[in-house]
């Protein structure tokens, strides 16, 4: 059986990118980040309740595809800085941001627009535009084979 070349393998590839752009993620991210108490993971937490104001735990999870400990974790610690209340009752939750919470949101808009120039300044508009769709259709084909698995969780 011949031996593939890492370097040049493309399952080696995608086996390396989400790792790589994690890392490089965060750590730019926490650099933006400093002299806050917001971590990077606050950020896509902030972000996503801000557009979905009155968000239900679960449904936080299914957006941000965590699982429901980590979320109910997270909005813990958001709830502590002042940036997360829960407006429901009950074991129904309704997630709001406070004052403070929408200037994190836009302190993390901010820092997703930084990342994006960051990262993709190494492509022209239009290959920028390519790797988007490209991109999209790979999401919606993993979505598509996980979904032969969707079954096997439950």
């Amino acid at each position: 059986m011949p031996v593939k070349n890492p370097d040049t393998s493309i399952s080696f590839t995608m086996l390396q990118f989400p790792q790589k752009i994690r890392k490089c993620i965060t750590g730019l991210s926490s650099s933006y980040l400093e002299g806050t108490e917001l971590k990077p993971q606050h950020l896509k937490y902030v972000a996503v309740i801000a557009f979905c104001d009155g968000i239900s735990q679960k449904d936080l999870a299914e957006k941000t595809l965590m699982d429901k400990s980590s979320v109910s974790y997270m909005v813990k610690e958001l709830t502590d800085l002042g940036l997360v209340y829960n407006s429901g009752s009950g074991k129904v939750s309704s997630l709001r941001l406070t004052e403070e919470g929408r200037r994190a949101a836009v302190l993390a808009w901010t820092i997703g627009d930084l990342l994006e120039e960051r990262i993709m300044s190494c492509m022209a508009p239009e290959e920028r535009q390519q790797f988007v769709a490209s991109v999209r259709k790979i999401v919606a084909r993993v979505d598509e084979l996980n979904s032969e698995f969707d079954d096997v969780d439950s």
